[in-house]
């Protein structure tokens, strides 16, 4: 059965083998042929659909639209082969739809808009071409939800993690600019914002000034625009070093006609000062006194400072035994 079949094969080839010859011509017929016959086919007229991303126009100045999804037309046509082709390898072409044409009415706080397929079939045929005949629309009716514009100035929050090298520090609170940002977008959202984070500024082992930008971070809601996305900040850094000043103990608040004597009568404060006013800093500028009161045993330290160079303030001990005596 096997040498039978190859037998009609042979015979099947040979009827139309081709001279080497004539085979640019025998091609030549073949590819007429069929060309004819694609301009037969692609001439006739089809029923397909077309499927066209639909892209929003001239929506309204003073509103915003709450939802944009990804929406596209599947538009049931007629048309010759050659259009249809035409039209399905253009497939990166939008439809405009014209928001300033849809029908709209108030709905809660905020507007709906419609746009209805059968009231804007000559718009459609238009972004289409004159040679296809529209059948059908799907979806028939689009909805948008717009709401009323509103614009809201809001602090920016630095969300930062900032560590220094040994003896040194942040001279000045961290800069800003802008330090507030304007958002637009519908009320409803801005009502509940009160103040737009950073992302994480994250800096190591800092010893001298910097600057830099930074981002705020994103909203949930995508409605919402931002007067800028970028923050510039500068950061100074100072030199600090540990001062001390021996104090003598003030003592107040003792009974009239007694005397209290402390141990000890001297304290060390330490302290924390920028190089740059270290020599400025004197015994005037701090205070070290304790309050009698006959229900303690022992009585605390308390120092005052007058001055803001300093900071870190701390005593050599926390408290004082004492003696109280008639003088």
């Amino acid at each position: 059965m096997l040498s039978n079949f190859k037998k009609i094969f042979l015979r099947f080839t040979h009827l139309f083998s081709v001279n080497r010859k004539d085979l640019p011509v025998f091609l030549f017929l073949i590819f007429l042929s069929s060309l004819f016959w694609i301009l037969s086919v692609l001439s006739k007229e089809y029923v397909s659909t077309i499927r066209k991303k639909v892209s929003f126009v001239n929506l309204p100045e003073d509103k915003i639209l709450l939802e944009k999804n990804n929406i596209s037309l599947d538009i049931h046509v007629k048309a010759s082969g050659f259009v249809l082709i035409t039209k399905k390898i253009n497939f990166f072409s939008k439809i405009n739809l014209n928001v300033s044409d849809f029908l709209k009415k108030r709905k809660g706080d905020d507007w709906q808009y419609s746009w209805i397929a059968s009231q804007s079939l000559v718009d459609l045929q238009e972004s289409l071409s004159n040679n296809i005949q529209i059948i059908d629309v799907n979806p028939s009716r689009i909805n948008l939800s717009l709401s009323d514009k509103k614009s809201k100035i809001v602090p920016v929050r630095l969300i930062s993690n900032v560590s220094f090298d040994h003896m040194y520090r942040l001279k000045n609170n961290i800069i800003l600019d802008p330090n507030s940002v304007t958002l637009t977008g519908p009320s409803s959202i801005l009502d509940t914002v009160t103040y737009i984070n950073t992302k994480k500024l994250t800096l190591n082992r800092v010893k001298k000034s910097k600057s830099g930008e930074v981002f705020l971070e994103d909203i949930y809601s995508s409605e919402i625009i931002y007067s800028t996305k970028k923050i510039s900040w500068i950061l100074e850094v100072e030199q600090y070093t540990e001062g001390k000043i021996a104090l003598p103990i003030i003592k107040k608040n003792v009974p009239d006609g007694y005397d209290l004597k402390v141990f000890p009568e001297i304290v060390d404060v330490y302290f924390k000062v920028s190089m740059d006013n270290f020599d400025l800093i004197n015994k005037k500028m701090f205070n070290a006194y304790v309050y009698y009161n006959e229900s303690n045993n022992k009585l605390p330290i308390s120092i005052s400072n007058n001055s803001n160079l300093v900071s870190d303030i701390r005593s050599s001990t926390q408290n004082v035994e004492y003696i109280l005596f008639k003088k």
